[in-house]
């Protein structure tokens, strides 16, 4: 096949949709799948003068074109222009004056052409959009975040000894950020406690970039907290030998120290509660007849990033460890604190007598786990 490499106004692409010489639509191309957000990103970076990845177009015979790569970016504009949606700043296309920038924005178009047979448009359209790796979610928040003061936090927690010595990622997960995305996690969680998604890591950011007189030191100080306590942990038995090193496992236990530091906690509760949470990692399993374990593992896979899930999770973890009933007994009520203390011990045919009080705390006795 031949192909040409022009540089175009985005206005003749418009002009081309607008006559009907434009398909979007071609039978490889999905469907218009991009999230508000991201469209008006997409009219931010134009309108601040920022550059756009190539589009791809297949010019026919007829003289009509199919879009190969770039619908997404093309609707997004075609939904500003015709003031469906507004930008980041509350505006439509109408009102912001954006519309002149938008047509007179230059945009690198390759047109295919001649494709000879043995060829395909669907070939090029899987390689376009399949080979290679695209930036993932850290790698885009590091390049438009590279100097906000959250962003320069986060690179230096990553790199602290009560951090790396847990030894969470694989090299091929550190070279994609995953270490990044992690800690921006547990900075929001520290900030705003559990919230849906990874929405609340966007709101952080926000907030640091439009707020200078923001304090991250407490933020950090809590990391720094909590870390130090999971490096003492994982030297009593290695975090990465248990299911606590998996991301949704380890965000709560985070959440679940955090807040025992906060309200007091001594240190003995925390080498038993972790001693305990070894002992069970290796039955806490989606397929285990203990229906405890059953419902933690489910909101381990099932919608896991919500925060109906993650407080979930975390109520598994109060539940267990800092039960205050010497003599728990199953209730009337489902899933109550002491119905889950009550599950686990009749998983491994143990009475109340396997309780050990700790403090104010009565916890399954970690040496009674067969």
């Amino acid at each position: 096949m031949e192909y040409n490499i022009e540089n175009w106004q985005f206005a003749q692409l418009l002009e081309l949709y607008e006559k009907e010489r434009l398909n979007l639509n071609p039978p490889y191309q999905r469907k218009d799948i991009w999230s508000l957000p991201a469209k008006k990103n997409l009219i931010d970076t134009i309108t601040k003068g920022m550059p756009l990845p190539a589009f791809f177009l297949h010019l026919k015979e007829d003289g009509s074109y199919d879009m190969v790569d770039g619908q997404q970016r093309t609707r997004a504009v075609i939904g500003y222009k015709r003031n469906i949606y507004t930008d980041l700043t509350g505006n439509d296309c109408e009102t912001s004056g954006n519309s002149a920038i938008i047509d007179d924005y230059y945009i690198p178009v390759i047109i295919i052409q001649n494709v000879l047979e043995g060829e395909s448009i669907e070939d090029v359209y899987y390689r376009v959009n399949k080979y290679g790796e695209k930036p993932n979610r850290p790698e885009i928040i590091k390049s438009e975040h590279f100097n906000n003061p959250l962003q320069i936090l986060i690179e230096e927690l990553i790199e602290i000894e009560s951090f790396t010595s847990l030894n969470l990622f694989t090299d091929s997960k550190l070279r994609r950020m995953a270490d990044i995305d992690l800690v921006g996690e547990l900075m929001a969680l520290l900030q705003y406690g559990i919230t849906d998604k990874k929405t609340s890591v966007d709101r952080l950011y926000r907030e640091l970039s439009i707020n200078p007189d923001f304090d991250l030191s407490l933020l950090r100080g809590k990391f720094l907290a909590v870390t130090q306590i999971f490096q003492e942990l994982n030297a009593r038995h290695p975090l990465r030998n248990s299911r606590l090193y998996q991301r949704n496992d380890f965000y709560t236990y985070f959440g679940f120290l955090n807040d025992s530091l906060n309200s007091g906690v001594s240190r003995a509760v925390f080498d038993i509660q972790y001693d305990l949470l070894i002992a069970l990692s290796s039955d806490i399993l989606p397929s285990s007849d203990c229906y405890a374990f059953q419902a933690y593992t489910r909101n381990c896979i099932t919608q896991s990033n919500s925060s109906r899930a993650r407080n979930e999770r975390l109520y598994f973890f109060n539940s267990l460890l800092l039960n205050e009933i010497q003599n728990p007994e199953y209730s009337e009520e489902e899933d109550t604190p002491e119905d889950i203390v009550k599950d686990v011990l009749d998983f491994y045919e143990l009475t109340n007598e396997a309780l050990i009080g700790v403090d104010t705390y009565y916890l399954i006795d970690p040496s009674q786990i067969p």
